[in-house]
Order: C-alpha cells, then sequence, then structure tokens
C-alpha cells in the first residue's frame, strides 16, 4: 500500500514565505500611491491604516480588501473581515496557552517576537505551542511575519484595533483599561501635567504587571501601551 500522496511535487507559497509571489499578496506601495492619486485619499493616511506587511523584496503590502474598501467609501475606517478561526484561536488566548496573553501584549504595544513557524501543522484545531497559534494568525493575516528576522508584530492599524477588540471581549480588563485611558496620559502630556502623566504612567505599569515588573523591555511596552491612542497622531520608534 502507498502511503505517500499523489499530490507531493509542488512547491508550498504561504503568508510566512510567499517567494516570487510575494508582489501579488496584496497592494504594492506604488500601487497605493497610483491609486490614492486617482482617488484623491490621503496617502499616508492608508498606509498607516493598511500597510505592515512585508516579505522579502518587498517591503509594503497592503490588505488589498481594505484599501478598496476604503476608496469606495472614501473613508479610513476597519474593513477587517474576522474569521471563525480567529474565535476559535481567542479561546487559547483567553486561556493564556502557553504564555501567548503576554506575547499578545507585547505585540499590542509594538514589540516583536521571533518564533518557529516550522513546527505549525496546518491545522486549524490542534496546537502543541504557543508559536503553532501565532503562526496561523500569521497565515490568516492578522500577524506579519519578517522572514529573514523570523519575528512577528501587529502590521497596521486596522489590525491592531481588532486585537483591541479581542482583548476586550476577552475580558482582559487591565490591558483594556490601559489602552482606554492612553488618550488622558497623552493630553496630560501635551499640557505638560508632570503629576497626571506620572500618576498615569503608575496606573499603566499596574494594569500591565503580568508582564516582568522590573524588566526593560517590559516596562518599554507599558509605556507604548500607556501611550496607544498616541499612534493616530504619531510615530514610534524604539532606541
Amino acid at each position: 500500500m502507498d502511503l505517500h500522496s499523489a499530490l507531493n511535487m509542488f512547491d508550498e507559497f504561504s503568508m510566512t514565505n510567499p517567494g516570487p509571489l510575494a508582489s501579488f499578496v496584496g497592494f504594492t506601495d506604488q500601487e497605493v500611491q497610483i491609486l490614492c492619486a486617482d482617488f484623491q485619499m490621503d496617502y499616508d493616511e492608508i498606509r498607516r491604516m493598511y500597510d505592515g506587511y512585508c516579505f522579502e523584496g518587498t517591503t509594503h503590502v497592503y490588505s488589498p480588501r481594505s484599501v478598496v474598501s476604503s476608496l469606495l467609501t472614501r473613508s479610513y475606517d476597519n474593513f477587517w473581515n474576522r474569521t471563525e478561526t480567529f474565535e476559535a484561536l481567542r479561546d487559547y488566548i483567553i486561556l493564556n496557552f502557553n504564555g501567548l496573553r503576554e506575547i499578545i501584549t507585547e505585540l499590542l504595544a509594538g514589540a516583536r517576537k521571533k518564533i518557529n513557524t516550522t513546527t505549525f501543522a496546518n491545522d486549524m484545531a490542534a496546537f502543541s505551542s504557543a508559536d503553532d497559534v501565532l503562526t496561523l494568525l500569521v497565515h490568516l493575516g492578522y500577524l506579519a511575519y519578517d522572514y529573514k528576522a523570523k519575528e512577528i508584530f501587529i502590521p497596521n492599524s486596522e489590525i491592531s484595533s481588532e486585537f483591541c477588540n479581542a482583548v476586550e471581549s476577552a475580558g482582559w480588563d487591565n490591558i483594556t483599561n490601559a489602552v482606554k485611558k492612553s488618550d488622558a496620559l497623552l493630553s496630560a502630556t501635551l499640557n505638560k501635567d508632570c503629576s497626571a502623566v506620572a500618576a498615569g504612567l503608575e496606573d499603566a505599569h499596574m494594569e500591565t504587571s503580568i508582564l516582568a515588573y522590573n524588566d526593560e523591555n517590559s516596562l518599554s511596552c507599558t509605556i507604548a501601551l500607556a501611550y496607544y491612542s498616541a499612534r493616530e497622531y504619531y510615530s514610534s520608534f524604539r532606541e
């Protein structure tokens, strides 16, 4: 009896390594610039909302459906289609499967995490590690993957808001509170209210105490989450 599949001579291209098909995964930067000029839309806002995927040889790849919806409705909104698979994965995140809760928190704060994608077996239900769940999120488009660095990250503002919605519905009140208070903290910072800024950062530090309290990287994530709403107006870069 032949135990091998008859269909085993194909090359596989995926979101982790699309190879020569990278430029066809979504709209490229040049295509979006042309579309924005044709539709008289703000290129910088489109880029903030829907860019962020990157592949070897193609540094800017945009979510095609979101860009098209934005151009047709002439609005910069969240057009992401949620999937049943993501709803199922949320259960693993809620249960903090192999430390997923901390990882998602750090990703929301703008961090990158190195993962091993090779253990994922194209199974939508059975996972042996947090890396398997995160790899599936890459394939679904919820996370971007830097093939060279082997790192994942949240690609853009649209997807970040989806994770915030998931976190809120999951009952992570501490993280949700830190994000919700970010408007007040940003306002206090712009108004040079030192006492309010100090109190806001202290609250955020306590809210995100699921991370290592005295760890430098965790503190950086705490500050990034505390100033979450600033992303709408500013681009932040780590040292």
